[in-house]
């Protein structure tokens, strides 16, 4: 009975260590490299799930006047707001995308990019929960900011 629990004990234990490694593990469904080029060409600066923004859209932002006008949509019901962050437009602009007005919890934006010699596109799009996942039954308008360096090219975006 002695050696069968201690047989027990070592293959928990095994067990407990195998799950531990694999879930802190950094890969992704995509691959470790699939979002390095994402990674290296924004920074996100903001994501929730209460942006105040009713409709679907992409908005490319180049002056603080227009960051300041967004940030203030957030805030709106918010106390205190979020801190508007201080953005060097020379050198970056920031791309808004919202998701729109949503009936429950669960969602969220994704950014892909890519790029031609003269272009950079943002591609938004919804991620959905998963049926069977437990959202927050309230209305939310899921969003994200994200700042890009300025290069030499056309930044466009689309949902």
């Amino acid at each position: 009975m002695r050696n069968y629990m201690n047989q027990c004990s070592r293959l928990l234990l095994a067990v407990s260590l195998c799950l531990t490694v694999a879930c802190g593990s950094k890969s992704n469904m995509k691959g470790e490299d699939a979002n390095k080029s994402d990674q290296e060409l924004y920074t996100v600066i903001e994501q929730g799930d209460m942006s105040n923004h009713n409709t679907q859209e992409v908005i490319v932002i180049i002056s603080m006047e227009e960051l300041n006008e967004v940030y203030a949509e957030i805030n709106s019901t918010r106390r205190p707001g979020l801190p508007i962050p201080k953005i060097d437009f020379d050198n970056y602009t920031v791309v808004a995308a919202f998701a729109g007005t949503k009936s429950n919890g669960g969602y969220s934006v994704i950014i892909d990019t890519s790029e031609t010699d003269d272009t950079l596109h943002f591609a938004c799009s919804l991620k959905s929960p998963d049926p069977m996942q437990p959202v927050t039954m309230a209305i939310t308008t899921p969003f994200m900011l994200v700042k890009a360096l300025k290069a030499d090219k056309k930044i466009t975006a689309s949902f």
